[in-house]
């Protein structure tokens, strides 16, 4: 019985020291930091190129209809279609 006992408590030991070990960020990683910042400063780039690209081929100023003119519908429109491109833009940088 004390044998097994030992063989047990060995066994035991051995299962605690090859534990994994839960590592947790301590410091703000930098290069993680710059990473984020150049891929937020490319899809906001993207988005804008995006953007002008759609004006220039509408047939109206884009500009003028939403905010001299009101008008609602080629505000929800733009607004659309900023959405649609940011969520490709996303998912091009993050790789889906």
């Amino acid at each position: 019985m004390l044998e097994y006992g030992l063989i047990l408590a060995a066994q035991t030991a051995q299962t605690v020291q090859t534990a994994p070990v839960v590592q947790t960020p301590s410091a703000l990683n930098v290069t993680v930091l710059l990473q984020t910042v150049l891929y937020a400063i490319v899809g906001i780039l993207l988005l804008f190129l995006g953007y002008k690209i759609f004006d220039w081929l509408t047939p109206t100023d884009a500009q003028k209809k939403i905010f001299q003119e009101r008008n609602t519908a080629v505000a929800i429109l733009f607004g659309f279609f900023i959405l649609g491109l940011s969520i490709v833009i996303a998912s091009a940088i993050h790789g889906w």
